[in-house]
């Protein structure tokens, strides 16, 4: 109780600011936007904006990065103002999704159970764009896509991103993890950013089935994790043409 009397006491001192120290008074108002606004530039070019940091112990990997491509090291990431980081982007994404957009992609699904060789199951999911006339020859490149933590067809976030790439020209696959969008899980093996494993029995099944198709791997989060170990681990032996990893 006593915390409630407290918090409605600084609900009242709060309303009472806005209304006679801001609202009745333009003078006032000014100056406190005035403020605001200069307080937020200065937390927007003090803590966003900075040159680009490589945070790891130096090797073979950043002598090269520094010889052929300096920019990296010479350039200042300015980050969009008004979204300058990742709760921001996340209120965003929440509010142009589920308050502006409310659109449905027209994405339809073919799914594929892939039987692994410890006999546990992985689900592709093949997606078909009814909204676009799709045509898929030898030189279609095919993206294979891992989702982030728990992730599927069902996420906005995978929809979306389905969505433009076929309106690219890509063949979409979405790869999920064992136990995730509604995968069987046959043995007691589940999935971690280790689990190079059974991305790379999805490739295979993949180059087996389009093989003069080039293929790229598209990662999120956890999938991002699985993506670049896979690529790391693999080296000359990697059935990928490239990669795209995202908030790895």
């Amino acid at each position: 109780m006593i915390w409630v009397e407290k918090m409605d006491k600084g609900l009242c001192w709060l309303e009472d600011f806005l209304q006679y120290w801001l609202f009745t008074d333009p003078t006032r108002t000014l100056i406190s936007v005035t403020v605001a606004a200069a307080a937020y530039y200065a937390y927007y070019r003090l803590a966003m904006c900075g040159k680009i940091k490589l945070i790891c112990q130096p090797n073979e990997m950043t002598n090269y990065l520094e010889k052929n491509c300096p920019e990296i090291f010479e350039a200042i990431y300015k980050p969009t103002w008004y979204l300058p980081n990742g709760h921001f982007q996340t209120w965003a994404y929440l509010f142009m999704h589920h308050v502006v957009f409310k659109e449905e992609y027209g994405i339809n699904w073919e799914r594929k159970l892939l039987d692994l060789k410890d006999g546990g199951i992985i689900s592709l999911d093949f997606a078909i764009d009814s909204t676009v006339e799709q045509k898929f020859n030898d030189d279609t490149p095919i993206i294979g896509l891992l989702p982030g933590l728990t992730g599927g067809r069902e996420n906005v976030y995978t929809a979306v991103t389905v969505w433009e790439a076929c309106r690219l020209g890509y063949k979409i696959v979405l790869i999920n993890h064992r136990g995730c969008s509604h995968t069987p899980v046959k043995t007691p093996k589940f999935y971690c950013a280790d689990s190079i494993d059974d991305l790379e029995q999805a490739l295979l099944y993949l180059k087996s089935r389009f093989p003069r198709n080039k293929l790229y791997g598209f990662g999120y989060s956890l999938g991002g994790n699985i993506l670049t170990n896979y690529v790391g681990n693999s080296k000359d032996k990697c059935l990928l043409s490239g990669l795209v990893s995202i908030c790895n």
